[in-house]
C-alpha cells in the first residue's frame, strides 16, 4: 500500500474513534442522533472498502463492494458495546497493515469479522432483534 492509502484508512480510523458507542436500543440509536447512528456505518464501510482496494487485489475489492448491502443489514443493526469493541479491533488492523505485517493483518482481520459475527448472533440469541 502506498502512504496515501495508508492514510486515508488511518484517518478513517480516527473519525471512528471520535464517535459515540451506537448503543443497544433501535428505536432510538442508542440515545445518540440519527446522524451519529449513520456516519458510524459508512466509517465502518469506508475502512473496508479502503483496505479491499488498498490491497491492489480488484477481485477482493469487487467482493466487499457485492457485499454492501448485506453488511450493512448489520451495520444498521445496534449491538450493545459495539462501536467501541469495532474502534479497537480496526486499530488493531490498521497498527498490523502499518507495521506492513501481513501476516499479523490477516490474523486481525479474521478475528474482526468473527467477533462481529458472534456479537450480532449473541444479539439475536438474546432476543434484542
Amino acid at each position: 500500500m502506498d502512504e496515501a492509502a495508508l492514510d486515508r484508512i488511518e484517518a478513517v480510523v480516527e473519525e471512528m474513534r471520535g464517535l459515540p458507542d451506537k448503543g443497544h436500543s433501535h428505536a432510538e440509536y442508542g440515545g445518540h442522533s440519527h446522524a451519529e447512528y449513520g456516519r458510524f456505518a459508512v466509517l465502518d464501510q469506508r475502512f473496508h472498502d479502503a483496505l479491499a482496494v488498498a490491497s491492489g487485489r480488484t477481485m477482493l475489492a469487487a467482493a466487499v463492494k457485492r457485499l454492501h448491502t448485506h453488511l450493512h443489514l448489520f451495520r444498521l443493526s445496534p449491538v450493545s458495546g459495539g462501536s467501541p469493541a469495532t474502534v479497537m479491533e480496526h486499530g488493531r488492523i490498521l497498527r498490523a497493515v502499518l507495521r506492513r505485517s501481513p501476516g499479523r493483518a490477516s490474523e486481525a482481520m479474521r478475528e474482526h469479522l468473527e467477533s462481529s459475527l458472534r456479537r450480532h448472533r449473541d444479539r439475536y440469541a438474546e432476543g434484542e432483534a
